[in-house]
């Protein structure tokens, strides 16, 4: 009786081990696919940034105007990230999160002051300041698209 009452003492402790090991290992796997989702995630609000910034940029030049519908596909984007910003906490590297944040904000900054600037336009068709100010945004996204293919590099691993 003793015997058996020590193998099973022994078999309770070892099951117990083993559900807390699988405990902390099934844990640690959630966080390393959580975090690999969150990269592709953002990964993939930069690339599509990549692909419509040309669009915006090239209509600007022909046209001289800011269609906001290009503006509304980066907007939409941009909504999704707000949305979802408090999971780009689980990036360990504090120094990627962190250009990703203010690369996110100086976006939400510029599609911001488009809208804005399209506006005075769409009022005022003949104001100076607003059409050279836009012009100085496009030059923004120009730059925010070199940043892009920069931080979608460092997302991708």
């Amino acid at each position: 009786m003793n015997r058996d009452l020590c193998l099973l003492i022994l078999g309770s402790v070892l099951a117990f081990l083993g559900g807390l090991v699988a405990f902390f290992i099934q844990g640690w796997w959630n966080k390393r696919i959580q975090r690999k989702v969150v990269h592709d995630f953002l990964l993939e609000l930069v690339r599509n940034f990549e692909r419509v910034s040309p669009r915006v940029i090239e209509t600007y030049e022909k046209s001289g105007i800011l269609w906001n519908d290009l503006l509304n596909q980066i907007g939409d984007d941009l909504a999704l990230y707000e949305r979802n910003r408090e999971h780009s906490i689980l990036i360990v590297n504090h120094e990627l999160r962190a250009t990703v944040w203010d690369w996110f904000s100086r976006l939400r900054t510029i599609v911001n002051m488009c809208y804005g600037l399209n506006n005075m336009i769409a009022a005022n068709p003949n104001n100076q300041w607003a059409k050279d100010e836009i012009k100085n945004q496009v030059s923004k996204i120009k730059t925010l698209k070199g940043d892009a293919v920069q931080l979608a590099t460092r997302l991708d691993f």
